[in-house]
């Protein structure tokens, strides 16, 4: 929430948490990854059956490792905008029907699609 807040720059996080309180910033944060939990639910409901949507279906949305660099199981908090742009990209890339094929989502930069 902070990172999205402060639009990436470090001045404006302190700004941000000097006048919000902490609560505010969680919740923005919060909805962040609740949005790309309902494309996730839309995805599934329209049939699309991938089980690295799985942890994005959670009452409270995780990223799904399989989306790391190097892939691993499993899943873990969103720690970043980089996190929230890879897992926007490959629901894209899923709606659209490529299955996320070729999708690199190295940590902290941003995504790209190899060809």
């Amino acid at each position: 929430g902070l990172e999205y807040l402060a639009e990436e720059d470090v001045d404006r996080g302190r700004e941000v948490l000097s006048g919000q309180k902490l609560v505010g910033i969680f919740r923005v944060g919060f909805s962040l990854t609740a949005e790309l939990g309902t494309r996730a639910r839309e995805l599934q409901q329209r049939g699309v059956e991938d089980p690295t949507l799985d942890p994005l279906l959670a009452r409270r949305p995780r990223y799904p490792r399989a989306l790391d660099q190097p892939p691993l199981s499993g899943d873990r908090p969103f720690q970043s905008l980089a996190d929230l742009r890879c897992v926007e990209a490959y629901l894209q890339s899923l709606g659209e029907g490529s299955g996320g094929r070729g999708l690199i989502c190295p940590a902290g930069s941003e995504v790209t699609q190899q060809r």
